[in-house]
């Protein structure tokens, strides 16, 4: 991966993820690319393999990438969440991941709800095919571990929220999309604050 820097600062996790969005973001690597594997990323970025797990789990709680279990890390695709990407390049200019995650929880119910009302049959269907892509790669994961139980059980969490709000939005009901999205918002809020809270020397 180009145009990596060390990360030098106290949250090393931080760092990777606002570096990592910034390269997003320029273009330097794009939705569907795979991240190069956690030794290469620690190497590059000279930090711990612990940071850069806690920084790519911190990634994929905020919808920017997807681990596969038992085939690496990618770059997400187009999904609903990429609606609220923007907020993440908040942390680059000092806030927080707390920050984030609570206008998160303010902007995305509501974009659901809208989403409900006026999603084309269309977008609807194409919707439905990435959820079942995603959910295809879940199933055929093989099984490789202590590791792999995790990612899959996160997968699995993952895959219920969205099929409620999926739900929602084929049958109109904004009300059900916000309460989907809120509780979804509210699982990712919660897994990443327990995540830093448990890795703090990282």
């Amino acid at each position: 991966m180009a145009l990596i820097e060390p990360i030098r600062r106290s949250r090393l996790y931080q760092g990777i993820v606002e570096q990592i969005e910034g390269l997003l973001e320029r273009g330097d690597i794009r939705p569907g690319d795979q991240l190069p594997p956690e030794r290469q990323l620690a190497d590059q970025f000279q930090v711990s393999r612990a940071s850069v797990r806690e920084a790519l789990r911190t990634l994929e709680l905020l919808g920017i990438v997807e681990t596969r279990p038992g085939g690496g890390t990618f770059v997400r695709r187009t999904t609903p969440d990429d609606l609220a990407r923007p907020l993440t390049s908040l942390m680059a200019r000092g806030h927080t991941v707390a920050d984030v995650i609570e206008l998160r929880g303010l902007i995305e119910p509501a974009l659901a709800a809208l989403a409900a009302e006026r999603i084309t049959a269309a977008q609807l269907a194409e919707l439905e095919e990435i959820f079942a892509e995603q959910e295809r790669k879940v199933v055929d994961a093989e099984p490789w571990g202590e590791q792999w139980l995790q990612t899959n059980q996160r997968a699995h969490a993952s895959l219920d929220a969205h099929r409620r709000i999926l739900a929602a939005l084929s049958a109109r009901d904004g009300d059900a999309a916000r309460r989907a999205a809120a509780d979804h918002i509210k699982a990712v809020g919660e897994g990443i604050l327990r995540l830093i809270g448990g890795s703090k020397s990282a």
